[in-house]
């Protein structure tokens, strides 16, 4: 028979029982063999980290154009363009965000919406199960309330430098997020998305702590704007470069 394999106990497993319990160390090394660089323990393709690569680039040599400002041509003044037109502007203007250019072509052109649904110029049907990105929260059947409220405030008046002048709707939604957000929180201002939020966000953090350092989870996401791609968990930090401070 053979003999019994003599496991010796991890001394940092050991002191995570004492303190924490069997449970909260179960859970713990649960993701810890699931989230790895490497992939997961028994399954190295599941959550393996995408390591870009690192090899210089040869940048291409372009010849000289001229860059005095260009003319519009008569195709915007179009109230449709042809599906030939649209794809040549895909192929030759549209750039991807986080990926390859390569699959800008082959994306599905949407054409509307409809509650939780996307629907392409080919008809197909698509459930949107990430809100675009937590963008459309609300779904793509606006409500009639709604679209009356956004033409009332464009006939008002449709923008207004938050350092220059002051509105009521906007006092308005700021002591409306006062009274439902939890805590004591009470003080608001509004970014243009994700990543400038993180940006404030950081930057409030800073201050106010005045400590330094950011500590993010692997693999998270953060934005792309260069501090919150900084505190990045995934290999699009590397393109924020080497930022102090972030963990």
């Amino acid at each position: 028979s053979r003999s019994p394999v003599r496991r010796i106990a991890d001394p940092a497993a050991v002191r995570c029982r004492e303190s924490c319990g069997d449970v909260s160390c179960e859970t713990w090394e649960h993701y810890a063999q699931l989230s790895r660089t490497e992939g997961h323990t028994r399954f190295g393709n599941v959550n393996k980290r995408y390591v870009a690569p690192l090899s210089p680039l040869e940048l291409p040599r372009l010849e000289p154009r001229d860059n005095a400002m260009g003319r519009m041509s008569d195709k915007h003044l179009k109230e449709r363009w042809s599906d030939e037109e649209i794809d040549a502007a895909v192929r030759d203007n549209v750039m991807m965000t986080w990926a390859s250019n390569s699959s800008r072509s082959a994306l599905p052109r949407i054409v509307r919406g409809e509650g939780v649904y996307l629907y392409d110029s080919k008809g197909n049907q698509y459930m949107d199960l990430t809100s675009m990105a937590v963008c459309a929260n609300m779904g793509y059947t606006v409500d009639e309330s709604i679209k009356k409220a956004v033409l009332k405030q464009m006939d008002e008046i449709a923008y207004t430098y938050p350092g220059i002048g002051m509105t009521e709707i906007r006092a308005r939604l700021c002591s409306l997020l006062a009274e439902i957000t939890p805590g004591d929180i009470n003080g608001f201002l509004f970014p243009l998305g994700g990543s400038e939020a993180n940006e404030g966000a950081i930057r409030i953090a800073r201050r106010y702590t005045r400590k330094f350092k950011i500590m993010s989870a692997m693999r998270s996401y953060h934005g792309g704007t260069t501090t919150p791609l900084a505190a990045t968990g995934d290999f699009r930090t590397r393109f924020a470069g080497e930022l102090p401070g972030f963990v």
